[in-house]
C-alpha cells in the first residue's frame, strides 16, 4: 500500500499510529519532513520506501503495459496499479540492482522487467509490444532542485541545456513508434527551464499528426498551456515539469 503523509501537518503527530499500521513494507510519501525519525518499532530493516513528494504524481498520472524510464518510480506505478506489466530501464546496472533490492523487499518483483539499457535504442531491447503507457522520466539540468541545491545557477551552462534538450528530444523520437496507439506518453523532468520542458513537448507534438497534448488538471502546479509546472518551494516540493501526450490514431 501507499502512506501518503503529505496533508498531515505536523507529520510527526501521526508517526506513532505508523507502528500499528505496517503489516508489510510501504511506500512512504512524505512533505515538510526534512528527515524520517526514529520509529523504534519492531519492524523489519526497509519496512519504509520514502518518495519525493513532487514525484508521486507521475504515479497518479499514469495509468496497462507500461514502459519507464524511471526506475525508482515503478515501485510507486506498481503499488498503484495492480497486475500491471511494467518494463524499467536505466543505463545503470548498478541502479537496477537497487531496484531489485526494493522491489523484492517491498513484494513487487513479480510485475517488472528490468533492463539496463538506453532507452533511446530500442532495437537492442524492445520486444516489438507496444506499450500502453511510457513514462519518460527525461535526462535535464535538474534546475528544479535548485532550493537544495544552490549551487547550480553557477554549474549550469548553455552547453549543457543543449546537451539535454538534444537527449530528451532523441528519447521522444525514439519511444513514441513504441507507443500503442490510443496510448499515453509521460514525459517529466526536473526542471524549471521553459526550453526543457513546455516548448519542447509542444515542438515534439507539432512535428506529428498522431499527437494530441492531454491537459493535467489538479490543484497543484500551474498550467502552462503545454503541461504542468511544479516550481521550486511551492508545498515545501522540488520543481517538476510534467506533460501527457496522446497517441491518437
Amino acid at each position: 500500500m501507499i502512506l501518503d503523509l503529505s496533508a498531515l501537518k505536523p507529520a510527526q503527530v501521526y508517526f506513532h499510529m505508523i507502528q500499528t499500521l505496517v503489516p508489510r513494507p510501504i511506500a512512504w510519501v512524505l512533505s515538510e519532513i526534512e528527515q524520517v525519525p526514529d520509529l523504534q518499532c519492531p519492524r523489519p530493516e526497509g519496512a519504509f520506501y520514502v518518495f519525493p513528494d513532487a514525484s508521486r504524481y507521475l504515479g497518479r498520472m499514469s495509468e496497462e503495459r507500461t514502459i519507464s524510464s524511471s526506475t525508482d518510480l515503478c515501485l510507486h506505478l506498481l503499488e498503484r496499479h495492480k497486475g500491471l506489466k511494467l518494463t524499467a530501464l536505466d543505463r545503470s546496472a548498478a541502479r537496477l540492482e537497487k531496484v531489485a533490492e526494493n522491489l523484492d523487499r517491498i513484494g513487487l518483483a513479480d510485475g517488472a522487467r528490468l533492463l539496463a539499457a538506453d532507452a533511446a535504442e530500442p532495437e537492442a531491447w524492445w520486444d516489438g509490444q507496444r506499450f500502453d503507457r511510457i513514462l519518460l522520466d527525461a535526462p535535464c539540468t535538474a534546475t528544479g532542485v535548485i532550493r537544495r541545491h544552490p549551487e547550480i545557477k553557477w554549474l549550469r551552462d548553455t552547453g549543457q541545456v543543449d546537451s539535454a534538450l538534444a537527449q530528451q528530444r532523441r528519447l521522444l523520437d525514439a519511444l513514441w513508434p513504441l507507443l500503442a496507439h490510443g496510448g499515453m506518453l509521460l514525459y517529466a523532468t526536473c526542471s524549471v527551464l521553459r526550453a526543457e520542458n513546455e516548448c519542447q513537448v509542444r515542438d515534439f507534438a507539432a512535428t506529428l499528426a498522431d499527437a494530441a497534448l492531454d491537459p493535467i488538471d489538479g490543484p497543484w502546479g500551474r498550467d502552462t498551456g503545454h503541461g504542468r509546472q511544479i516550481l521550486p518551494g511551492e508545498e515545501g516540493m522540488d520543481g517538476f515539469f510534467y506533460a501527457r501526450i496522446r497517441k491518437t490514431s
